[in-house]
Formats: C-alpha cells, structure tokens, sequence
C-alpha cells in the first residue's frame, strides 16, 4: 500500500479568473461543487431490496463564487455577472500553493444585488459548468 503525502491549500494568494480577467481582491470564496447523478438498477427478477446497486449517470458541477459587492469600479466582478449574463465563459481557479490550476467553462449568471444595512455587501455567484473541470497538471 503506497503512503500519499500532504500539500495543504488555502486561498490566501489564491488567483480566480473569468474570461482572462483576474478577480482575486473581490473574491472570498471559491469551491467547485459535483452533483453526482445515479440511480438504482436492478437485473429483472432480483429481489429489489437485495440485488439493486447504484449506478453513476453524470456529474454535474456548479461553480460557486463569494465576492464583496462593488459598483463603483466599471469591470468589477458585480457589474461583469450582470453585464455578461447567459454568456459562456471560462474560469481558472489557482490555489495559492503553486500548484495545480483548475479551468471549467460556465454560464455566467447575476448574484445578489444589496444586502443588509450597515454591512459590507457580499454575494454569491452559481456558475453552472459546461463538463468536468480540467484538473491540469
């Protein structure tokens, strides 16, 4: 049995791009959520209970992106997901350890617009992903 070591990530230098442009000093959070998609099969005849299994029919990922909210700045990730909407884009999520780069193509959609009075206004985008992500290498 092979032992794996651990390289630990976090997203203190982390870079989020979509379409080229880097959105880092907005960004909050970033997670890349599978939905695995199964269902029940059962050979004919096998007694549902005991002879069923799982099989796996597609994943479908959704990207989830935590930003401050900011109008004032004209190509700020606010105004870009409202300006954009229903346009396929593609974006690169870079940890801060160096390492791997993660690109999936999404549909941009709009987040929240405002928030509570007194707060610095956040939101969060769902990009729904064309495909896997790309792991790279």
């Amino acid at each position: 049995m092979a032992t794996i070591g651990l390289h630990r990530i976090s997203l203190r230098r982390a870079v989020l791009t979509v379409a080229g442009d880097d959105y880092h000093a907005s960004v909050n959070q970033v997670e890349l959520i599978p939905e695995p998609l199964w269902e029940w099969e059962s050979p004919l005849g096998a007694d549902p209970m005991r002879g069923a299994y799982p099989v796996l029919t597609g994943v479908r990922w959704t990207v989830l992106v935590g930003f401050v909210q900011d109008f004032r700045t004209p190509d700020s990730l606010s105004v870009y997901l409202v300006e954009h909407a229903a346009q396929i884009k593609t974006v690169t999520f870079t940890p801060d350890d160096g390492g791997r780069t993660v690109t999936v193509d999404v549909m941009i959609l709009p987040a929240r617009l405002g928030g509570v009075t007194g707060d610095i206004l956040t939101a969060v985008a769902e990009l729904p992903a064309y495909g896997a992500p790309d792991l790279g290498e």
